[in-house]
């Protein structure tokens, strides 16, 4: 069972049931022994003059906590079998980051469920923030999205965390009862010296350098004892300075439903470098849901 606790962020807003919906999928498929729904409650000074989600329940004589409670339970008992797993609602008050932070380390959470809306992706560092700072997987659900994925898409570069995020993409076409496509992908990158020379743009070179990867990529299917009849690999070079953007654009050109993609490198040359990839992916405008495993 790879997530046994789960937290989902809930804020009341018509996006919670995209959160469920895809909680459930996940549950259904892998398991779960626990979920957590966490609503934090916005500082009482901004609570003078509402926003939409708090007007109902400030109209009533129940106190705001009982209140959430009771909408939350009827979404529970919507979208999860009570009977076979255990649910408990958690309303606080205070910073929603910091409190999320503090449960996920305090309930030893293995997987956090969040929405990414796009009227706040100006900012886009509390994903960021989020990916470095909790030690669970997150999941992050965009607006607008099917509930439902056919296809997974996992960029790989050969290391355990890509491994592990592979491994799980094919445990979930596993347990999957319609047909699920799986993609591993791998960005050839290129270093700035490469650029400074122009070998960027010398076609024998870049057909070089897809040609080792591949050759690599066969290297990390037989270390790893992966069945290549189970899923697709592709290995492309590297058309943007931000390889976040080169896995995404793959995704939408491919029509592809869930990014599920290892938290860190494979070596901290990487980091120093190139920056972490999945922070970078996660930095982006998202209209495809991503998954990032630790």
């Amino acid at each position: 069972m790879y997530f046994k606790r789960i937290l989902m962020a809930v804020d009341l807003s018509s996006h919670d049931d995209q959160l469920f919906a895809y909680t459930q999928l996940l549950v259904d498929k892998i398991g779960a022994e626990k979920i957590y729904l966490l609503h934090v409650i916005p500082n009482p000074i901004l609570l003078e003059n509402p926003v939409s989600s708090y007007r109902n329940l400030l109209s009533t004589d129940n106190r705001i906590d009982e209140n959430v409670k009771n909408l939350l339970n009827k979404k529970v008992d919507q979208y999860f079998n009570s009977d076979k797993l255990k649910v408990e609602i958690e309303v606080v008050e205070g910073a929603p980051y910091k409190e999320l932070l503090q449960f996920a380390e305090g309930k030893e959470i293995d997987l956090v469920v969040v929405g990414k809306k796009k009227a706040s992706e100006g900012s886009g560092i509390t994903a960021k923030r989020l990916v470095r700072k909790t030690k669970a997987s997150v999941l992050f659900v965009p607006d607008d999205v099917n509930a439902e994925f056919k296809s997974i898409l996992v960029p790989v570069d050969y290391s355990d965390h890509s491994a592990k995020a592979l491994r799980l993409s094919l445990l979930l076409k596993e347990q999957s009862q319609n047909e699920l496509e799986v993609e591993a992908l791998h960005v050839t990158r290129l270093l700035p010296m490469d650029n400074h020379y122009g070998l960027s743009r010398n076609q024998v070179y870049i057909d070089t350098l897809l040609e080792n990867s591949k050759k690599s990529f066969d290297t990390f299917i037989r270390k790893e004892s992966f069945d290549k009849a189970l899923f697709s690999q592709e290995v492309i070079p590297v058309r943007f300075n931000n390889i976040g953007e080169d896995i995404q654009s793959f995704a939408k050109r491919h029509d592809l439903d869930l990014i599920m993609i290892g938290a860190n490198g494979h070596s901290a040359f990487d980091s120093v470098v190139f920056g972490s990839v999945t922070e970078q992916l996660v930095n982006l405008p998202m209209d495809i849901p991503i998954l990032v495993l630790r």
